[in-house]
Parts: C-alpha cells; sequence; structure tokens
C-alpha cells in the first residue's frame, strides 16, 4: 500500500509535465500563426508603401523619383579598382 501512495505524486508530476509540453505546443504554433499573419501583412503594407511613394495619388501617374528609378536602383559607390590610373 506505501508503494502506491509513493507512485502517485510521481504519476501526477509526469501527468502534468505531459500537459505542459501539450500546453507549449499548442501555444507554440498559435504564435508561429499569428507570426506568419503579421508578416504577410508587413508585406502588404510595404507594397502599398511604395505604391504611393512611386505614383501621384490625384492623377496616377509615375512621379519624378520612380521614373529616374532612384528609389529602387541606387548605383554602388566606384570600387579603387575603377579609378582611371594617374598618368606622370
Amino acid at each position: 500500500m506505501a508503494a502506491t501512495l509513493s507512485a502517485w505524486p510521481r504519476f501526477l508530476v509526469f501527468v502534468l509535465t505531459i500537459g505542459r509540453c501539450m500546453f507549449l505546443g499548442i501555444f507554440s504554433s498559435s504564435m508561429k500563426h499569428s507570426l506568419y499573419q503579421s508578416g504577410l501583412k508587413l508585406k502588404e503594407a510595404y507594397k502599398r508603401i511604395e505604391e504611393l511613394a512611386e505614383l501621384d495619388e490625384l492623377t496616377g501617374s509615375y512621379n519624378r523619383a520612380a521614373s529616374c528609378g532612384c528609389w529602387t536602383r541606387r548605383s554602388p559607390a566606384p570600387a579603387a579598382t575603377d579609378r582611371p590610373a594617374r598618368s606622370r
């Protein structure tokens, strides 16, 4: 009888540990889904911001920054090897 009484606390700890693991699994799954949805919303918002930065809201035509490509294409800084050699 004494052996069965000491087994109950162990069994209770085991069941509570399994319950915690299940809770953490469900919580992490819902958090992952929530973060994925937030990422999608951020991508849509970023696309909308880029669109608003390039298009004139009144006319719907491209503005000056979009037509010259200043926002999307920036030329890299020239490397040291790209410089012409000095003549002496």
